[in-house]
């Protein structure tokens, strides 16, 4: 039924606005929260783009206990890739297709935040990537952290020539 509406999306804008809205959150739990400038644009839908990192930026907080999280990117050809790695539990091979269900959850107790959110987050993002055709993509290490990475088609960087003064 939601039908996304694509168009050039500067990722600058969208960074800063995500940095200045998750760092009092990363601050009161002692992480680093580093996001890395970009001047690059990709081919998005605005809305749901945002939805998707602000769910992988919340889930990246939620489950590290010390160290940090980074929002940056890679640039590969045509694609932009946009990663969100963190410090965290991390996620057992067994548990990296399951965390996309709808309510999971992996592991309990102490090593989990009390105020944790009912497991859609993950099934969010997965669903939202899929209707955008955006490749999701976990990589892992228990105990080590985690790397969501979520490709974009990129938008040709136009840069704008200096005007020569004009003579009158």
């Amino acid at each position: 039924a939601m039908q996304p509406e694509r168009g050039a999306i500067p990722l600058g804008p969208l960074f800063a606005r995500l940095a200045a809205d998750f760092a009092p959150q990363a601050a009161t739990r002692g992480l680093a929260l580093r996001v890395v400038p970009t001047q690059w644009s990709v081919d998005s839908d605005p809305v749901l783009l945002e939805r998707i990192l602000r769910n992988l930026l919340a889930n990246a907080l939620r489950y590290t206990r010390s160290g940090g999280v980074v929002l940056g990117t890679r640039r590969s050809g045509a694609t932009l890739r946009i990663d969100v790695v963190d410090t965290g539990i991390g996620i057992g091979p067994s548990d990296r297709e399951r965390i996309f269900d709808e309510f999971v959850q992996v592991g309990t107790g102490a090593r989990h935040d009390a105020g944790r959110g009912m497991g859609l987050g993950l099934s969010i993002v997965r669903r939202l990537c899929a209707l955008l055709d955006h490749p999701l993509a976990l990589a892992s290490n228990p105990g080590r952290g985690s790397r969501f990475s979520v490709t974009l088609p990129r938008v040709a960087q136009h840069r704008r020539r200096p005007q020569a003064p004009t003579r009158e």
